[in-house]
């Protein structure tokens, strides 16, 4: 059945449409005082103006009319009725330049200067595509009815419940630069490292990659802006490696050597083409003449250490490729793909996540699955719960320097380039600076692993400044990570932390036990009258993802929360994909070597000295 709708754009008075506009769908204003004021659904006007409001099934009748509001900071501008099918015009008067500068609302008794959700938003899609910059396509335009699956990428775990409302000016003030989600610069005040690798922040962001990734043309995400329709299949897949394969995406792979041509080091069709660095070794991602990573996800390239795990990728497969070669199967690749898939998914369910979950929600979620409850003939999909807040964790963990090798030296996370720094991103990788992956994950006992700092509320400095962030694009608070990614939360619609908690069956945390109170009171002590947040406002979902891993895990893993919904996403996604080893053969465990050889243990320390050989090397 189709799902009634009511269309239309927003315009200012000499027609050009307005992008990013708050609209909002209510019962229509002759209804009762009461139903007026329950919000029926909510969405953003895509970059021509225009947007799509679905009805609940209830409301299929052509007849059912319903009042289309647009709302610029949190004021309702226009107003129209409509019935079910319409297509509406609004107009609005907004200058064109406030879509691409915000204007602080004028503060009569010296308070915060506020923003609309649309103006703090905007601004964010506006970088370079690094990670959590900016929303993936389909994530804004959720629905809370009906329920997931089967209604795009996005979804949501917990529907029924209701948004946080924050105000957007005190969720700004909370992650600013300088904040109090800033960590101390003094080493005696900072808290102290947890037993977690470092490399295991990298492996999540390279995780987060590889389902979030939207390989669609530009054409395609145009004529389906909100992924309802056209959109890649969220899995632990590794597409963000393989591409389209060789055929689909021949540019990843190596060439068969031309009839009448000498053979070379890279003229073999199974494997990954492999990029040379400034000292002539294959160890970077192949690059164009301008130095663009040949990649199947350009997000990999982001910086040096994820630039250098999608390279080991590569390599692994190559090496893959030779470890099987003889055997009689003819279809090495696709024998290798499978392989180094099962082994990744095996990495995700036996290292990844009990890493960073409390074992106990664990091993519940692996015997049985209650929340993310798509099965293997449904349409999997990613919640925003997930996406937009939980899985943001490891922003926490975050080390302010990292050696990446024996002559490094500990390297800032940003600089203008890869040779001081793990650099802006999306660069060629210097000799000087390829990983030595015993530094991020414990290879052979080498004494050189770094750890990663605790889940807790405060990030380093650095990622409340984000220096490749142009501030001329955006209010002062949006070269904060912190800041958008409460911002996003609140632009997702998303439950405060205690709302699922509740819905978990958990005993909510406190605003006390998780330090939110003193954010609250902060803030309370610099706005104004009419802008006082209460006591008694719960908090975000991100912070409360970290305010319960400091308080019942001391940072070392994820809480109840944090844990359960983490868990329940990545488990439930590899039960469900049809090509993994948990439903081609159940009882499989890895076959490539182990430094445990017959213990069923594989790490990310056995791929990387298998793909690698650190073996009796310093």
């Amino acid at each position: 059945m189709t799902t009634p709708e009511i269309r239309g754009a927003v315009r200012d008075r000499s027609g050009n449409p307005i992008p990013n506009a708050e609209v909002h769908l209510r019962p229509p204003a002759d209804d009762s005082t009461e139903a007026r004021a329950e919000r029926i659904e909510r969405t953003e006007t895509t970059a021509d103006g225009r947007f799509s409001l679905g009805l609940p099934g209830e409301a299929a009748s052509p007849e059912t009319r319903a009042t289309v509001e647009v709302v610029l900071a949190g004021e309702v501008v226009s107003e129209e009725t409509a019935r079910v099918g319409d297509d509406v015009t609004l107009e609005i008067e907004a200058p064109r330049s406030a879509a691409n500068r915000p204007t602080p609302t004028a503060i009569p008794d010296g308070g915060m200067p506020s923003f609309s959700m649309e103006t703090m938003m905007k601004p964010m899609s506006r970088t370079m595509p690094h990670h959590g910059m900016a929303a993936e396509r389909g994530m804004l335009n959720v629905p809370r009815t009906p329920s997931h699956p089967g209604h795009g990428r996005f979804g949501r775990l917990f529907p029924y419940l209701s948004p946080a409302d924050h105000p957007p000016e005190f969720l700004a003030h909370v992650g600013r630069d300088g904040g109090p989600m800033e960590e101390s610069d003094d080493p005696d005040e900072q808290s102290d490292d947890i037993s977690v690798s470092s490399g295991i922040v990298f492996l999540g962001q390279f995780i987060d990659h590889d389902i979030t990734l939207d390989p669609l043309s530009s054409l395609s995400r145009q004529n389906d802006p909100d992924a309802l329709r056209n959109f890649r299949t969220p899995r632990l897949d590794l597409d963000s490696v393989y591409g389209s394969g060789p055929e689909g995406s021949p540019f990843l792979y190596q060439r068969a050597p031309m009839p009448g041509t000498p053979s070379s080091e890279m003229d073999d069709p199974e494997k990954f083409l492999l990029g040379e660095n400034d000292a002539g070794d294959f160890e970077d991602l192949p690059r164009n003449s301008q130095g663009v990573a040949l990649i199947g996800d350009p997000r990999n390239d982001e910086n040096l250490v994820i630039s250098q795990l999608q390279h080991a990728f590569h390599r692994f497969h190559n090496a893959v490729v030779d470890e099987i070669r003889d055997a009689p199967d003819e279809e090495v690749f696709e024998e290798a793909q499978q392989l180094v898939r099962w082994h990744y998914h095996w990495i995700v369910l036996n290292e990844f996540l009990p890493a960073v979950c409390d074992t106990d929600v664990l091993s519940d979620v692996l015997a049985e699955r209650r929340y993310f409850l798509t099965e293997r003939d449904d349409e999997p999909y990613i919640p925003v719960e997930f996406a937009g807040a939980v899985y943001r964790f490891g922003h926490g963990m975050i080390r302010r320097e990292y050696d990446v090798n024996d002559s490094s030296g500990s390297l800032p996370l940003f600089g203008q380039d890869m040779a001081n720094s793990l650099g802006a991103g999306f660069q060629p990788v210097s000799s000087d600076n390829v990983v030595d992956w015993r530094y991020f994950f414990d290879i052979n006992s080498s004494g050189k692993v770094e750890q990663s700092r605790p889940i807790e509320p405060k990030l380093m400095a650095e990622l409340l400044n984000l220096p490749f962030f142009q501030m001329a694009e955006g209010p002062d608070f949006a070269a904060s990570l912190a800041s958008r990614n409460l911002v996003r939360g609140r632009r997702l619609d998303l439950p405060s932390g205690q709302a699922v908690a509740r819905a978990l069956g958990e005993d909510p945390l406190s605003n006390q036990q998780i330090g939110f109170d003193k954010l609250i009171h902060d803030y309370n002590g610099q706005a104004g009258s009419g802008q006082q947040v209460s006591e008694e406002t719960e908090a975000p979902l991100w912070y409360y993802t970290l305010g319960e891993a400091d308080e019942l895990a001391d940072g070392e893993h994820l809480g109840p929360v944090g844990s359960r919904i983490v868990a329940e996403v990545l488990v439930g996604l590899v039960e469900t994909d049809p090509s993994s080893y948990h439903v081609v053969q159940p009882e499989w465990d890895p076959t490539l070597p182990t430094s445990d050889a017959g213990s069923g243990v594989y790490t990310m320390a056995d791929m990387l000295d298998f793909t690698f050989d650190y073996t009796g090397t310093v």
